[in-house]
């Protein structure tokens, strides 16, 4: 396993950005400030081999000298350790050493995971008592919902580590189940390909586990923000795979999207919080929002959450 720092940093070096040692890979590392919490963040690769040696950091020069040393030494086996540096790594490669004989298969397992705590994303209108001395709202931006789970990018990767055997076959279920069906291929093909929206950045989930998402995602960024209701209005795979996800949405459109006056917006704030007032409203998604409490209450049997929202449809 071979990564270039620039992968997944900027092509230059930026300050805080280090590969450092972690177990059974490295880990490539941001850090924060005081004044950007935002900045700090990690990417980990590691095995579940034991015999594992890493190259921390690359040849330093220039142009493409790191990259053509790092091919040549894959070329002749070379095998190459190098500890951690504290600055300005060119990339890093883990190796696993294993002898096969003939007719012999062996399968090596590499794991990776991220861990960024913080991000710089905060969308929607501010309300006018935003930053003042009793609402400090806007100082706030998104939170995933692993760091509320996790507490260190050491912490999720044990649990990778730890359940990875229950995961897959929780996966293979699932997939095995999805295909063992007597409908069109067309069909199961055209369910499969907008399931895959739900493992894309399309859809977030902050720290607190509610649902926010966008319209759909451009190459390197989310377009037209808020759980839009009238798009959203008409997704069926959440509310019936993940009904108490599917929940959370409800929860939004009819508290923090909604005024006392009853006008909802149609798109969520992010992180989720009362969006105020503006724009027009969206009919199909605020009247399909009472159809959707109706089919999740159905779907759950949840009574006491219906009871909940029934005083702001």
């Amino acid at each position: 396993m071979h990564i270039p720092r620039r992968s997944v940093t900027s092509t230059h070096f930026e300050v805080g950005e280090q590969i450092k040692e972690f177990p059974d890979g490295f880990l490539l590392w941001r850090d924060g400030t005081e004044d950007n919490p935002h900045y700090e963040g990690g990417f980990a690769f590691f095995t579940s081999e034991k015999d594992v040696r890493v190259n921390h950091h690359w040849f330093r020069g220039s142009h493409f000298d790191a990259k053509t040393i790092n091919w040549k030494n894959i070329q002749s086996g070379e095998i190459i350790e190098n500890p951690p540096v504290k600055e300005k790594a060119t990339g890093a490669s883990l190796f696993v050493p294993f002898m096969l004989n003939p007719g012999e298969e062996k399968t090596i397992r590499l794991q990776f995971c991220w861990y960024v705590p913080y991000t710089d994303l905060r969308k929607g209108a501010e309300l006018e008592s935003c930053c003042s001395d009793n609402d400090k709202s806007c100082c706030y931006t998104h939170q995933p919902w692993y760091a509320g789970k996790f507490k260190s990018i050491n912490e999720l990767a044990d649990y990778w580590r730890n359940n990875y055997d229950k995961l897959r076959l929780q996966s293979e279920l699932f997939s095995k189940t999805f295909y063992d069906s007597t409908l069109p291929a067309e069909v199961i093909e055209a369910v499969a390909a907008n399931l895959t929206i739900l493992k894309s950045p399309t859809v977030l989930r902050q720290k607190d586990g509610k649902l926010w998402a966008w319209e759909g995602c451009r190459d390197t960024e989310g377009c037209c923000a808020g759980s839009c209701t009238h798009v959203w209005n008409y997704a069926q795979a959440i509310p019936h795979l993940f009904p108490s996800l599917e929940r959370t949405l409800r929860d939004t459109e009819f508290n923090e999207s909604q005024t006392d006056e009853g006008f909802q917006k149609f798109r969520a704030s992010l992180p989720i919080r009362p969006a105020g007032t503006g724009r027009h409203a969206a009919a199909d998604g605020q009247l399909g929002g009472i159809m959707k409490i109706y089919r999740d209450w159905r779907i759950s049997a949840d009574t006491l959450w219906l009871k909940e929202l029934w005083p702001e449809e």
